[in-house]
């Protein structure tokens, strides 16, 4: 039996060891991409009478026009789509370009956001059964985007990429109350099957027996660096001694790549078991306004792995697997003046850890609206006067009225216990 030890003024709750390693492990598949929605909701042609197509693109967030060329076997047209006030959608009607010998039609439709433009290029069979919708699987749908920045579904590679993704390497887990380091080791991170599992363990199953009590974790002696990100600032780079080093080993990467607006997608199972706690998140390349939170952090995603876990005052909300949240978190003192804005969700009849979802961020100048699947639990506006509350030190000066979210960030993903 593994007996976890615990900060002072936690439940004196223990796990065996066949407890903590129950569970389903994290598998995920990412990309950041410009404008993602552009091309999972492509235009829709309907032919009508008299020989014209109508055109219908669903609504985006920060298009500010669209323009369609589309060409056949007897002649190109091109129009600016015009949006309809009651639903949002971008309508237009064309003449029909295309023959009864040849109903292809081909089209190229740019969207213009603020400071990029988005192109999709693509043809539609328009009398050909019910192929009025052009349907790209994922993996293509992405890969053909002008502005893809990441994107991974842990095919290519049996291991981690190194050329997409960094480990973090530390002792300090969090400041959250976590028992786990983060490791390079294989076992905690790992692919098969073409999926990615952060997968946590025992330390003493990986350092021997008495290791918790006995041993020295130098991390730089171990894993060559010691790293995490901008908030830790080398914390648990060297620990030894009973209740220092901790009893769990898991994994913590982040993305090479990193976006200042833009989409973000990752599909993932989460896991089940008590204490596990995974994550996807975003968090700025660096500290330009200073440290947490004055610099900002995005979470897409933050889960629980407890079955059965509900709260015991109130509504006894459940905040077990079935549920998830989003936050973006800023302000000018972690002490005194740390904010969030925060949003939750909850499956019925089912768990994270059943199956696949996306989860999905879109992050623009204009607001941060977070997601899963089809459902949005959020949307932030960016305040007119920006995020600066009177009373405060203004740390965001020198930045946009969205700052701090107007910096690039990275992708997190991760699995903490705690």
């Amino acid at each position: 039996n593994y007996l976890l030890s615990f900060p002072r003024g936690r439940p004196n709750y223990c796990c065996v060891q066949q407890e903590i390693m129950q569970f389903v492990t994290l598998i995920l598949v990412g990309v950041l991409v410009g404008c993602g929605s552009c091309v999972e909701s492509p235009p829709r042609f309907y032919p009508q009478q008299g020989g014209t197509v109508m055109v219908v693109v669903p609504a985006f967030p920060g298009v500010s026009k669209i323009k369609l060329t589309a060409s056949g076997e007897n002649s190109q047209h091109i129009v600016n789509l015009q949006r309809s006030p009651g639903d949002g959608y971008w309508r237009a009607t064309i003449p029909d370009v295309t023959s009864n010998d040849d109903d292809k039609l081909n089209y190229v439709i740019k969207y213009y956001m603020k400071d990029q433009i988005h192109k999709v290029q693509d043809s539609v069979h328009l009398r050909n059964g019910d192929k009025t919708e052009v349907q790209l699987p994922v993996n293509k749908r992405f890969l053909e985007s002008k502005t893809l920045v990441l994107f991974d579904d842990f095919s290519t590679k049996n291991w981690v990429d190194p050329d997409k993704w960094t480990h973090a390497a530390s002792g300090w887990g969090g400041a959250n109350n976590e028992f786990n380091m983060y490791t390079p080791e294989f076992e905690n991170a790992y692919i098969k099957n073409g999926m990615l599992y952060i997968r946590p363990t025992l330390t003493e199953d990986h350092f021997g027996q008495g290791y918790l009590q006995h041993g020295t974790l130098d991390v730089n002696q171990k894993w060559g660096d010691c790293r995490y990100d901008v908030i830790t600032k080398g914390l648990g780079c060297h620990l030894n001694g009973p209740g220092k080093i901790p009893p769990i080993m898991s994994a913590l990467l982040f993305s090479k790549a990193s976006i200042r607006f833009g989409r973000v997608e990752v599909v993932a199972k989460l896991p089940k078991g008590d204490w596990i706690w995974p994550a996807i998140w975003l968090l700025s390349t660096e500290d330009h306004y200073g440290p947490w939170p004055r610099s900002g952090e995005i979470d897409i995603m933050e889960a629980r792995g407890n079955r059965g876990f509900h709260e015991k005052a109130g509504a006894h909300r459940s905040f077990g697997v079935d549920y998830t949240h989003a936050a973006a978190h800023y302000g000018t003192s972690w002490q005194t003046d740390a904010r969030e804005k925060y949003s939750e969700y909850r499956l019925q009849g089912t768990t994270f850890g059943d199956g696949f979802h996306t989860f999905w961020c879109d992050w623009t100048a204009d607001y941060i609206k977070i997601g899963v699947d089809g459902h949005t639990m959020s949307t932030w506006n960016t305040p007119p006067q920006g995020n600066w509350i009177q009373g405060h030190n203004d740390v965001w000066t020198q930045g946009t009225k969205g700052a701090p979210f107007d910096r690039n960030f990275y992708l997190i993903l991760n699995v903490a216990v705690g």
